[in-house]
């Protein structure tokens, strides 16, 4: 008498998997509305563009840059040419 708990039948297989693939989309979609709730309520994201102090200090130096820090930009972008 053959075996055949072992041995998964193919249309078994491929709803087993179509469900997998289902409930992994829809956990990254939940996932991206939270996310995009919890985006609402923080406080904007701060780009220094040339360092963050144009206007105080030349761009593209590191003096300009630390005053960009310190003036409380989150990231500082130099836009090298």
């Amino acid at each position: 008498m053959r075996n055949t708990s072992a041995v998964a039948h193919p249309l078994t297989r491929s709803a087993l998997i179509l469900s997998a693939i289902i409930g992994l989309l829809l956990t990254a979609a939940i996932a991206g509305a939270d996310s995009k709730r919890d985006n609402r309520n923080k406080t904007p994201l701060v780009i220094g563009h040339r360092g963050g102090a144009t206007g105080y200090l030349p761009d593209h130096t590191l003096e300009n840059y630390a005053l960009g820090i310190a003036l409380g930009v989150d990231f500082v972008e130099p836009a090298v040419l």
